[in-house]
């Protein structure tokens, strides 16, 4: 086990120091530990956006230094998933927040008596109460789109459905009330701007979201890489639009490597 270091990880030469000192504790630095590593394999360095900017950077600072060594071209860089779902979940709120007056998240979370989720924060424990509050939230939307769209005042009456009529209905719902295609059909109706229902186009807005967000989380727990590479190009147009431009090209760096340029032993690292 690597120990701790009183060193800062706020700048660049802070960076460059802290992957001196863990290879050093790794035994891979000086000569003899650095040539067998540069020659045979990379060394991946995963952390939030912030480090791996902060790394390409040092790399860029050193692009005419003599060897691979000391350009530290043996460390390839690359964002944790983590990170990635704070920044999914910053964007969430950005964008259905809302206030206490209509049916955003504020009023959600007033409702349940959730305190401390009005402001984002990467302090503290609002990553899991954000997830929390946001998965109670969708159950109850979910639950009432599932009796609205099966006729039903008790959802107990689903139960003498058969499996297959509970597959096509759960089907019918993502398509009429959590997809984009649900959003396009809404907006391209032929009513005009002052006849369209907004309320019930920003709740398949959120439906649609929530879903990427709840399936990002459970593939990210069960180790799901499948479903996790299928999100990129979700995750791509949530952090372009939402304005979270530097994870959008995060995205972007990996979406290229894992579909243009490393090889399979390389992708099987970082999916």
């Amino acid at each position: 086990m690597l120990d701790t270091v009183h060193m800062e990880e706020a700048s660049q030469e802070g960076n460059r120091q802290v992957l001196e000192e863990w290879l050093r504790q790794l035994s891979l630095s000086g000569d003899k530990g650095t040539q067998e590593p540069a020659l045979s394999r990379l060394l991946v360095w995963i952390g939030d956006q912030l480090t791996t900017v902060r790394i390409r950077s040092i790399k860029k600072d050193r692009t005419f230094d003599m060897n691979f060594v000391q350009r530290f071209e043996r460390f390839f860089e690359i964002f944790g998933w983590f990170h990635a779902q704070i920044a999914q979940e910053f964007s969430m709120h950005k964008q259905y927040l809302g206030s206490s007056e209509n049916l955003g998240l504020k009023h959600a979370f007033e409702n349940m008596k959730r305190k401390g989720l009005n402001t984002t924060s990467v302090q503290g424990n609002f990553h899991y109460s954000f997830r929390d509050a946001l998965k109670h939230t969708a159950e109850a939307r979910f639950r009432d789109v599932w009796s609205v769209a099966a006729g039903v005042e008790d959802l107990a009456e689903l139960r003498e459905r058969m499996p297959a009529q509970l597959r096509q209905l759960a089907k019918q719902i993502v398509d009429r009330y959590a997809s984009t295609e649900a959003l396009v059909e809404l907006r391209e109706a032929g009513k005009s701007r002052a006849q369209q229902d907004d309320l019930f186009d920003v709740s398949v807005q959120f439906n649609r979201d929530t879903l990427d967000y709840l399936d990002l989380d459970d593939c990210m727990k069960t180790g799901d890489v499948g479903r996790m590479e299928y999100l990129l190009p979700r995750l791509l147009f949530r952090f372009h639009g939402g304005g979270s431009h530097k994870y959008a090209q995060e995205i972007l760096e990996l979406m290229q490597g894992l579909w243009r340029e490393w090889p399979a032993d390389l992708r099987c690292v970082f999916l």
